[in-house]
């Protein structure tokens, strides 16, 4: 079995480590201009913004190419996942893909302008999150055919996020960041970016104009010196079964 998958703060990650077989970090493939996958069983793994499929994984999706009988996706989501499934559907119809399986997993919300951290990490046990991905990882071993739906309320939502509040690859998010005093040149935020859009100057992380918006910079900031507009708190969050180190790994 072969996992693709995207991560920022460990999330997706935890999620393919704990499905297994052999995993390919998204940003990784894309720098080595790797796009042809071939298995038995191939899945993704990649979290929604606001509502929708990642740019990043958009554009990834039009470029990768699968050689498999089963074809499955894990969507993570924090507070509300919208018609983030039908809008996966349209752009695999677009590419001629074929899905067998497509779930939501339900994790903590980490969208740091519109939550504070710390009330979401204590919302994690209520979710079941670990329950919820036995029965997704049962699913898939079984090769189940399901995909699961959205209501015509979701997928409205998501089409009005799409045209008001997309996250496209550009200045994204790094318009709204400012860089406090804290900074002590780590390289850290250079090292987590997966868009290798960071670089280090003058003592300060300088952002350059291919952001995706995944925020893994700020959330993985040791010293919480990259600030963003509207942060409900200084509070970050990681997966708690993820280290930096897999991050890094994962992204550079």
């Amino acid at each position: 079995m072969t996992i693709l998958y995207f991560t920022a703060t460990g999330n997706c990650l935890h999620v393919a480590k704990k499905i297994g077989g052999k995993l390919y970090s998204i940003p990784q493939m894309e720098k080595n201009n790797q796009y042809m996958f071939e298995d038995e069983s191939i899945g993704l793994v990649f979290p929604d913004y606001g509502l929708c499929v990642p740019p990043y994984i958009n554009e990834f999706l039009h470029k990768v190419q699968f050689k498999c009988n089963y074809l499955f996706a894990v969507i993570t989501y924090g507070f509300f996942s919208g018609g983030v499934t039908n809008h996966l559907l349209d752009i695999a119809d677009e590419r001629n893909i074929g899905f067998s399986y497509v779930n939501k997993l339900k994790m903590v919300e980490n969208y740091l302008p519109g939550f504070e951290m710390q009330k979401e990490k204590k919302k994690e046990k209520k979710k079941n999150i670990d329950e919820n991905l036995k029965k997704i990882i049962s699913d898939i071993t079984k090769r189940k055919l399901w995909i699961c739906q959205d209501s015509w309320l979701s997928k409205i939502l998501t089409q009005v996020h799409q045209k008001s509040y997309g996250y496209d690859i550009g200045i994204g998010e790094t318009k709204k960041y400012h860089i406090e005093d804290a900074c002590k040149e780590c390289k850290i935020c250079e090292q987590v970016c997966p868009m290798n859009n960071i670089s280090i100057e003058n003592g300060k992380p300088v952002f350059s104009n291919r952001c995706c918006s995944c925020l893994s910079c700020i959330q993985n900031c040791p010293e919480k010196a990259i600030r963003i507009d509207g942060e409900k708190s200084i509070e970050r969050y990681r997966n708690s079964d993820i280290g930096l180190d897999e991050i890094i790994a994962s992204n550079r």
